[in-house]
């Protein structure tokens, strides 16, 4: 019995250690394109590693579920190609061989051809050994083109009425914006943008993006639509508006304070509307300013007025620019500028600068000191302990005590 036991032992082992030489070969599988447009053609292709004295190869494409999208067995000596399954419409194989199966412009279809794909080689040599391979898993997505923006409109919710693109309209005004292409598989996203501003996103609700938007304060207001699904190319609309809008207090610009300069203009009062009108400078000292200012500017959406300093102004310790900003009848902004000269400016720049140096300067060295204190070694303590010195100061006090009193007995009586 023991006999027949290491027979069947010796055999196992035998049989075990003896495959095929050829077993380990590498399988790649390519999909071109993997983002597919529908009815663009799709090609498969299958390669395997070196092939060496084959007979035949047999190719199976299977989806990941495991059904067979196409059987095609190749003999490799005839050049003989047989194709036994193809689930794909016009399956063309020109191409195939030994070294390849090439499976080629399929039209893309996303109900029957979106899928996970892997193939599969088995290889039979001329003495009749066969060795098999899979290749990695790979992604075939098949989707509509992108389609045309269909519809895109901003609506006057006050009138009701669809705004014509450079149409001149009130800021504030209320509107309703709408983007919409035709249905699509998968449906696309959409991004609408306002003056340079990504405002509205939608990426989930049907083929379309609504909103409502107040007109904003800008001279020129551009909404950009963009629909874009992942296949073909994005599709964009633009419609312009020209937004009118008068000056407001909030947001007229007036300085607290600026340096004393009689080389340029200094801006003392910018008020934004559009379109532009005149500001003017009112109740201010005109010893203080060089003639033939304060100035006046408009440009699209802005208005502004500059001064340039007089000499005097310059001598003046604590001096103030103090004056009225209106547009028409109308006040903006009652200022006080405080006139500082060159000189206290960079002094106090470089206070500021001195300031910061010497704060990183003392940063840098208690930095540098813990470093060096948590680098050096540590005492060691000694058997007697005299290294804590909450528990031992008291013992070692006494023992100074005892040897002092112990040496003023010595002294002669003159000493004591």
């Amino acid at each position: 019995m023991g006999l027949v036991m290491k027979g069947i032992v010796a055999v196992l082992f035998i049989t075990v250690s003896c495959a095929p030489a050829g077993a380990q070969f590498n399988v790649d599988l390519t999909i071109k394109p993997t983002l597919a447009i529908t009815d663009d053609p799709v090609n498969f292709i299958c390669s395997h590693g070196p092939v060496g004295n084959l007979g035949a190869v047999f190719y199976t494409l299977f989806r990941e579920n495991g059904e067979i999208a196409a059987e095609i067995n190749v003999k490799c000596m005839e050049s003989q190609v047989t194709q036994t399954k193809c689930i794909f419409s016009d399956c063309k194989h020109e191409g195939t061989s030994c070294n390849s199966l090439v499976v080629k412009d399929i039209p893309a279809r996303r109900d029957t051809m979106q899928s996970n794909y892997y193939c599969r080689v088995q290889r039979v040599s001329t003495d009749y050994d066969q060795t098999d391979g899979d290749s990695p898993i790979v992604r075939l997505t098949v989707g509509d083109k992108t389609p045309p923006i269909e519809t895109f409109r901003i609506l006057n919710k006050k009138t009701n009425q669809e705004i014509a693109d450079k149409t001149e309209l009130e800021a504030g005004t209320p509107t309703n914006v709408l983007c919409q292409t035709q249905p699509a598989s998968p449906e696309p996203a959409f991004v609408v943008s306002i003056t340079g501003k990504e405002n509205r996103t939608n990426q989930t609700v049907g083929h379309k993006i609504e909103f409502e938007e107040a007109v904003p304060r800008e001279p020129t207001v551009v909404y950009t639509c963009e629909a874009f699904n992942g296949f073909g190319e994005r599709r964009t609309r633009t419609i312009t508006l020209l937004a009118t809008y008068k000056a407001i207090a909030s947001e007229v610009t007036v300085p607290s304070e600026t340096p004393i300069q009689t080389e340029s203009d200094i801006t003392i009062c910018s008020a934004r509307n559009n379109p532009s009108e005149r500001l003017s400078i009112t109740e201010i000292d005109r010893a203080l300013l060089q003639e033939g200012y304060p100035k006046y500017s408009e440009t699209p959406g802005l208005s502004t007025a500059v001064v340039r300093l007089s000499s005097k102004a310059a001598e003046i310790k604590d001096a103030k620019l103090e004056f009225v900003c209106k547009m028409g009848n109308e006040v903006l902004a009652r200022a006080s500028v405080a006139l500082v000269s060159t000189n206290s400016a960079m002094m106090t720049a470089g206070i500021v600068i001195a300031a910061i140096l010497a704060f990183v300067i003392i940063a840098a060295g208690i930095a540098y000191a813990l470093k060096r204190r948590s680098a050096a070694p540590k005492p060691a303590s000694d058997k007697a302990g005299y290294g804590r010195v909450n528990q031992n100061d008291a013992p070692a006090a006494q023992s100074r005590r005892v040897l002092t009193e112990a040496k003023m007995e010595e002294l002669p009586s003159t000493f004591v």
